[in-house]
């Protein structure tokens, strides 16, 4: 009696002892976690800013290159103006020679027109008057002398003004030229400035996306991080609950839960054909409901999506074969270290590992394993492995 009682007092200190250990090991993952999710917070403000960063950058790059694609268009015409300046300077000088040209051989033609009149020795004008054979003759021929000396005169006035306007005009196209050539000068000049912006703009922009790489891969390493705190975690209570349902096996169906909320797991299917501790038909008491029937429509319930009751972690997959009686079946472990068990799928749409969240379809419900139909096993275990009703937790 007394060796039985010793043993009953050891195994409950040890109980109490692995409760303590994992007390204060939860506290610490607490913490860590807590130190992880700030950070990532930290992080995750910081590649906001780098994209806030970025987009700027962008947009002044942008900015100055469609400025550069202005300039460029502005420096295209310029250079046809230049072109047509010098073409039109070109065409006045050639225009000024051949006037030139053409005043030199007026002058040699009108000089030998004066010299027939005057070969006679270069006759002046009393000689051409006692020359004369009578008056007539004297008038026609100082008539024909005033005519060809005011015709070479106006000749060359005529030309020398056409000169002097071409002179002008060309004067005016090399002004408009210098003009021309001083623009293109400054615009130039801020083609220089705006590429030298660019490239540090570019310069600018590359550190920023270098920042933003860096950050992104310090937030996946983070997140990694969290998985992993969360996978021990999650294995800790796992490892509690195994603990602990060898300690007490069963629970006391009346005892007030105090788990997380769940939904219920099959959307529109609400029979129950078989409730939370029935007998009836059955050898052992049902720790589990059974969810089965139609829904309002009709519709039979085999091949229904079936959605995880709450968020946790998938520890258990069986794809094939009976499964232990569940045939296809999951399970899930919650935050709370409570597990949900939906067996006698049809298909499984999870595998182990993965993290669900409350209403994720994890499978479809069939009539695997030992059922007598289709319908959904829905059982719910809390972190001492004791059976619990479903129905309390919705």
């Amino acid at each position: 009696m007394r060796g039985s009682s010793f043993r009953f007092c050891f195994r409950k200190t040890c109980l109490l002892v692995f409760i303590i250990i994992f007390g204060i090991y939860k506290i610490e993952a607490l913490s860590v976690l807590e130190h992880l999710k700030k950070l990532k917070f930290v992080i995750i403000n910081k590649i906001d800013g780098d994209k806030k960063e970025v987009f700027a950058q962008n947009q002044q790059t942008n900015d100055i290159n469609f400025q550069i694609h202005d300039l460029e268009s502005k420096i295209i015409l310029l250079n046809t103006n230049i072109q047509n300046l010098n073409l039109e300077i070109s065409k006045n000088r050639q225009k000024i020679t051949e006037q030139e040209s053409k005043i030199k051989d007026i002058v040699l033609i009108l000089k030998e027109c004066l010299r027939s009149v005057h070969r006679a020795d270069n006759p002046t004008f009393i000689e051409i008057l006692v020359k004369a054979k009578n008056f007539k003759d004297f008038i026609d021929k100082a008539e024909i002398t005033k005519f060809l000396t005011d015709k070479i005169t106006a000749t060359i006035v005529a030309v020398n003004e056409s000169i002097d306007a071409l002179d002008q005009l060309k004067k005016d196209n090399e002004r408009k030229l210098g003009n021309v050539h001083m623009q293109r000068k400054i615009i130039d000049q801020k083609r220089v400035k705006l590429g030298e912006l660019l490239k540090q703009t570019e310069e600018s922009r590359k550190h920023v996306q270098s920042n933003f790489d860096i950050h992104t891969e310090e937030l996946k390493k983070i997140e990694k991080e969290i998985q992993t705190e969360l996978t021990k975690e999650l294995e800790a209570q796992h490892k509690l609950q195994e603990q602990k349902r060898q300690q007490a096996p069963y629970a006391h169906i009346d005892e007030p839960h105090k788990g997380i909320k769940h939904i219920w797991p099959v959307e529109g299917f609400k029979v129950i054909s078989s409730g939370f501790f029935d007998r009836l038909g059955r050898k052992a008491v049902h720790h589990a409901i059974d969810i089965a029937g139609q829904d309002c429509r009709g519709r039979s319930i085999f091949g229904a999506s079936v959605r995880a009751p709450a968020d946790g972690k998938v520890f258990h997959v069986t794809k094939a074969g009976n499964g232990g009686g569940y045939g296809y079946h999951v399970r899930i472990l919650h935050k709370d270290g409570s597990v949900t068990i939906l067996a006698h799928l049809s298909k499984v749409d999870c595998e182990k590992g993965d993290f669900v969240t409350a209403g994720q379809i994890v499978g479809q419900v069939g009539s695997t394993g030992h059922s007598t139909g289709a319908h959904l096993h829905w059982e719910l275990r809390d972190i001492l492995g004791r059976p619990q009703n479903p129905l309390r937790y919705l």
